[in-house]
C-alpha cells in the first residue's frame, strides 16, 4: 500500500488522538461476517480524520488482502476503472506466490476489465491503461479491438448491449476466482478482501459518479468488501452538479452503499491533551505565564500545571464552539506555540485564543475588533460574538462542577446563574422545546445565550490599558501566525 502519510505503527505512530481504533476493531468483526458483496460508507466532514482512520485501519489488517485507493490523487485519469484495476493489480500481485490459477485469473481480470475503459481515453490515459494492465494484457486487449468495447459508461453498456452482461459476469467470476485462489493458497490470508477508497468527495463529480457505478456493476463480488470514505453532504453536492439541483442525491447514494457508518465527532479534549503533552515549551510559562483569569488582575500565574490546564480548557471550549475540524485544530495549536515563543511578554490567554479562532472563522468580526483597537477602544459587549450551541451549554454546565473551573469568572457566572437557569430549561425541554428554543428562550428578559456571552466577554476581552502585550499587538501576532500554513 502506498500511503502518503508514513504509518510506522498503526494507531500508535502517528498517535490515535481521536481514539478511532475501537471503531475499526468493531467494523472489522462486522465485515468479516458478511457473506455477500458489501459496500460501507464511512461518513464524516472534511478534516475530521477519515484518511487517518482508513489508513491505519488498512495497515492493521494483517490477515486479509488489502487494497487502498486514493481516488482524488488519481482523478486525472479519464476513467476510474484504470485506477481500480491498477490498484488491484499492485496490491493482489503480492499474494500470488506462483499460484497459476490466481495468476491466470488476475491476467483475465485486467484484460476483461480493460474492455470497459472508455475509447475516448487520451494518449496520456492510454499510457496509464498499459501501466495498469501490464504489457501482455494490454496487447491482448488490443487484439480484441478495444474500440468495440469502450466508449460507454458501465451503466449504458448494461442497458444497450445484452452481450456485455455476459462480459460483466465473466469479469466478476474471475475476480471471485482470484480472491478465493489467494485465500486457499495462503494460510495466513482469509477473505473478505478489504478495498478502501478514500477522498472520493474531493474528486471531479463525473469521476466520483463513474467510480461508484464501476464498483456497483463490475467489482461487487462475494469475498470483497468496499469501505468508501466520504463527506456525504459534499458528495451529494457533486452529484447535483451533474444531474441538477433538484436531483435527490441522498436516494441516489443509497443505491451504492449497503450501510453507512458516521464517524463520531472528535473529542477535542483528547486532541488538545495529546498536543499539549508533546509541547515541550511549557517550562517557558513558568517564567512568563499569562495574565490571571479575571479581567482586572495583574498577579502573574506561575503554576505550570494551572497554565497547562487553562490552555487545554480554552482550546477545548473554542474548538467545540466554533466546530473546528481536527486538522485545523492542530494547525491552530502550532500557530499558538509560534506566537508565545515569539516574545517573552505576558499574554491574556482567553483573548489570544479567541482571536486565533476568530481570525479564520469570522474575519469580518476580527477586523471589527482590530478597528476598535486601532482607535484605542474596546469592542463593545453588544458586538462580541461566540457561537453558542446546545453542546456548549451542556459542556459549560458540566465543566462548572470542576473545582479548578470555579475560580474562573466565566464559570462562576455560568454556574451561579446557569444552574438556577438550567432547571427552567429542563422544565421547558419537557414541554418539547427544541435545542434552539432552549438556548434562546428568555427568562426575566435574558436568554441563556445572552448570559453565557456576557460571561465569556467579561472573561475574554482584556482592558485596553493592558501593560503586557499591547492590545493592538495581539492582532499583528495573529495575522503573522496566520501566514504559516
Amino acid at each position: 500500500m502506498d500511503f502518503t502519510i508514513d504509518i510506522k505503527t498503526p494507531w500508535e505512530d502517528p498517535k490515535d488522538l481521536l481514539d478511532r481504533q475501537q471503531y475499526s476493531t468493531i467494523l472489522t468483526s462486522y465485515l468479516e461476517r458478511i457473506n455477500k458483496p458489501f459496500v460501507l460508507n464511512v461518513n464524516a466532514g472534511w478534516g475530521f480524520g477519515k484518511t487517518y482512520f482508513l489508513r491505519n485501519w488498512a495497515e492493521s489488517l494483517k490477515n486479509h488482502p488489502v487494497v487502498y485507493i486514493n481516488a482524488w490523487e488519481n482523478d486525472f485519469n479519464d476513467d476510474p476503472l484504470i485506477t481500480i484495476l491498477d490498484s488491484l493489480n499492485n496490491a493482489l500481485s503480492a499474494h500470488l506466490n506462483d499460484n497459476q490459477e490466481a495468476e491466470r485469473a488476475l491476467k483475465e481480470i485486467l484484460t476483461a476489465g480493460g474492455r470497459f475503459i472508455k475509447k475516448t481515453a487520451s494518449i496520456l490515459t492510454k499510457g496509464a491503461i498499459q501501466k495498469a494492465l501490464g504489457t501482455e494484457a494490454y496487447e491482448d486487449l488490443r487484439q480484441l479491438n478495444i474500440d468495440e468495447f469502450a466508449g460507454k459508461s458501465v451503466k449504458f453498456l448494461l442497458e444497450e448491449h445484452s452481450e456485455n452482461s455476459k462480459n460483466i459476469k465473466h469479469f466478476r467470476d474471475e475476480l471471485n476466482t482470484l480472491l478465493e485462489s489467494i485465500a486457499s493458497n495462503n494460510n495466513d490470508i482469509t477473505l473478505p478482501a478489504f478495498i478502501f477508497i478514500d477522498e472520493l468527495d474531493r474528486c471531479r463529480p463525473t469521476y466520483a459518479i463513474e467510480l461508484l457505478e464501476s464498483i456497483k456493476h463490475l467489482f461487487s463480488v462475494k469475498g470483497a468488501v468496499y469501505i468508501i470514505a466520504t463527506d456525504s453532504t459534499q458528495l451529494q453536492h457533486s452529484i447535483r452538479a451533474v444531474y441538477g439541483e433538484g436531483f435527490n442525491g441522498v436516494e441516489y447514494l443509497r443505491r451504492f452503499f449497503d450501510r453507512e457508518f458516521v464517524l463520531p465527532d472528535p473529542s477535542y479534549k483528547q486532541i488538545v491533551a495529546s498536543l499539549s503533552s508533546d509541547f515541550t515549551e511549557y517550562d517557558k510559562l513558568l517564567d512568563t505565564g499569562f495574565i490571571p483569569f479575571h479581567r482586572n488582575g495583574r498577579e502573574h500565574t506561575t503554576d505550570c500545571e494551572n497554565n497547562c490546564n487553562a490552555i487545554d480548557w480554552w482550546f477545548d471550549f473554542y474548538s467545540g464552539s466554533f466546530r473546528i475540524p481536527t486538522r485545523t485544530l492542530i494547525q491552530y495549536y502550532e500557530q499558538f506555540v509560534l506566537i508565545i515563543n515569539s516574545t517573552d511578554k505576558i499574554w491574556h490567554l482567553p483573548f489570544l485564543l479567541y482571536l486565533l479562532f476568530l481570525y479564520v472563522s469570522d474575519r469580518s468580526l476580527f477586523d471589527k475588533f482590530k478597528m476598535h483597537a486601532e482607535a484605542g477602544q474596546q469592542l463593545p459587549a453588544a458586538d462580541f460574538q461566540v457561537p453558542i450551541s446546545q453542546e456548549t451549554v451542556r459542556w459549560l454546565y458540566h465543566e462548572s462542577q470542576a473545582p479548578r473551573i470555579k475560580s474562573l469568572d466565566v464559570y462562576i457566572t455560568a454556574s451561579e446563574i446557569g444552574q438556577a437557569y438550567m432547571q427552567t430549561l429542563i422544565n421547558n425541554a419537557r414541554r418539547s422545546m427544541n435545542p434552539e428554543e432552549i438556548i434562546r428562550h428568555t427568562h426575566y428578559g435574558r436568554s441563556l445565550e445572552d448570559l453565557i456571552k456576557i460571561s465569556i466577554y467579561n472573561q475574554v476581552v482584556p482592558g485596553v490599558s493592558n501593560k503586557e502585550v499591547k492590545f493592538l499587538e495581539y492582532f499583528s501576532y495573529i495575522e503573522t501566525a496566520g501566514c504559516f500554513q
